[in-house]
């Protein structure tokens, strides 16, 4: 991936995946199905109805798709063979003209296991989506990006912003500690600033929150300021 894709996913890379954690506590272990007709992505319990409770159902945008074949990423836009509707596409055509990274502009490339996340990360964030959903299918996965109030992150809490914070660096690959985590309180409108050489503070509700890094930017400790 290029040095400017990089940079757009260290920018956007905890904030999504905080929206992914949200993501998850609604649609549960739902299965999933997709209408290319309606432009909608419904998940329901297995037995409904009426053995559990209603569908959810969210409209949806079709950003891309991964091949588990040969490894690359298509965009929809340039998926011909879907004859996906272009009313689908406007987000992934969208990302041509708010972004620079040359992966936005390139139909197809290639792409390894984590990537894929990696692109939809991106695109989620770039594109100030609620979150994104990988819906696999046999020999690939196509990705989905949603828009809508029920998956609207709730009031920044100190617990939930450390646990997603060192949930991210632990399962994700992010080079640089420091920049992703200055870019998420950001985003969360928690106004961090620096604190010495080493160190981000922010605020939640009244109450400072310290990031500590060492030398190489990767995060050491994180915690309430007493």
């Amino acid at each position: 991936m290029s040095p400017e894709f990089e940079s757009l996913y260290q920018g956007h890379v905890i904030m999504s995946y905080e929206k992914q954690l949200r993501l998850a506590d609604v649609v549960g272990t739902r299965r999933w199905s997709f209408s290319m007709k309606n432009g909608s992505l419904t998940f329901q319990e297995d037995g409904e109805p009426p053995c559990s409770g209603a569908p959810i159902v969210f409209a949806v945008q079709v950003l891309g798709t991964a091949s588990d074949g040969d490894k690359t990423w298509l965009w929809s836009w340039a998926n011909d063979a879907s004859q996906i509707p272009a009313a689908l596409t406007q987000d992934a055509r969208r990302l041509c003209e708010v972004a620079t990274p040359r992966e936005w502009a390139t139909s197809t490339f290639a792409i390894d296991n984590a990537d894929e996340h990696r692109v939809a990360m991106t695109s989620s964030g770039v594109l100030g989506a609620d979150a994104y959903y990988r819906g696999p299918y046999p020999g690939g996965a196509a990705f989905f990006l949603l828009r809508d109030e029920r998956l609207r992150l709730p009031a920044p809490e100190s617990l939930r912003v450390i646990h997603t914070v060192m949930e991210a660096i632990s399962s994700l690959s992010i080079a640089n500690h420091r920049a992703a985590i200055m870019a998420y309180f950001a985003a969360r409108g928690l106004q961090p600033h620096t604190d010495g050489g080493n160190a981000i503070v922010a605020t939640i509700a009244g109450r400072a929150l310290r990031a500590q890094f060492d030398a190489q930017d990767r995060l050491v400790e994180l915690g309430d300021l007493p």
